[in-house]
């Protein structure tokens, strides 16, 4: 294939103590049939042999570049993001040449030609502004919006990126700075995809109990935070509700009512907050079964 041999693209990695997959992500990554021009790995200060593999498989890859953060306690929200920021804020120092900048998780395996294949969506529309392929956990499609770029393996292209104010990390851990990137795209009129042909595999095995669990409270905590329309958190509900399993949605309205009983602060960005109060809505309303579910 590599038509696309030209596009030159950035690329972050956070890791903490991954040491299971990391090995399977460089091997995918050196058989790319286009690579990045930098690779950052960002470790956040991990204990087991995660920085021996890393220089095992990759030390002598000119193209790959290892940060190590201090050790310290990694948090949901604002310090995974702060570790993403690290890297990206690494690579645009080293590299001024770019057409796409990107994150992927240390628990992805990709297709040879996934970024290739990616690239080549970019160069198709000109709109499109942050673009993944399709999220597969054993053997099957994760199922995600189309129009919603997958987070842990996903390109912006440059004007995007530059046009949304780059990586942004709020104080709150429940700023989560894919939905401040996907949101502030979409107000700036940028299109996001993800492609179900392109193939990215995730394997780390799926939440547990505790996991839904905590999930759920995040997941209010976020929609919180974010302001969302009273509506869209009415039919988040209905929507977990209706999967399994039941207490996920039991930690959702649990954690959503206790933000408004604390009275918790909402993102300082009017923007965003006018976005989830009312655009958000509109697009909601043209595809009400992402919250009714199958």
């Amino acid at each position: 294939m590599n038509t696309n041999a030209d596009y030159r693209y950035l690329l972050v990695t956070p890791v903490k103590n991954e040491e299971t997959f990391i090995r399977d992500l460089i091997i995918s990554m050196k058989t790319q049939s286009l690579r990045p021009v930098l690779w950052v790995i960002v470790d956040d200060g991990s204990t087991d042999k995660t920085p021996e593999l890393i220089d095992t498989e990759a030390g002598e890859t000119d193209w790959v570049k290892t940060i190590r953060l201090p050790l310290g306690e990694r948090k949901r929200g604002q310090h995974y993001a702060h570790v993403c920021k690290c890297g990206f804020d690494y690579s645009i120092a080293k590299v001024n040449d770019w057409d796409f900048i990107g994150l992927v998780d240390a628990d992805m395996v990709l297709e040879s030609e996934y970024f290739e294949k990616l690239v080549s969506e970019f160069h198709q529309d000109e709109k499109l502004g942050i673009a993944s392929g399709g999220l597969y956990y054993q053997g099957k499609l994760e199922k995600r919006r189309l129009d919603h770029a997958i987070g842990g393996c996903r390109l912006f292209r440059r004007k995007c990126f530059m046009d949304i104010g780059g990586y942004k990390v709020y104080s709150s851990e429940y700023a989560s700075a894919d939905s401040i990137a996907n949101t502030k795209a979409k107000i700036k009129g940028w299109k996001l995809r993800h492609f179900p042909q392109i193939m990215a595999l995730h394997q780390r095995a799926n939440q547990g109990v505790e996991g839904a669990w905590r999930s759920g409270f995040h997941e209010a905590n976020v929609m919180y935070y974010f302001d969302y329309e009273p509506l869209l958190i009415v039919g988040a509900f209905i929507s977990l509700l209706s999967k399994r399993p039941h207490y996920h949605a039991i930690a959702f309205v649990s954690g959503y009512l206790k933000n408004i009983i604390l009275r918790k602060e909402h993102i300082p960005d009017e923007e965003i907050r006018r976005f989830f109060r009312k655009e958000k809505w509109q697009e909601i309303r043209q595809n009400i079964k992402i919250y009714v579910g199958d």
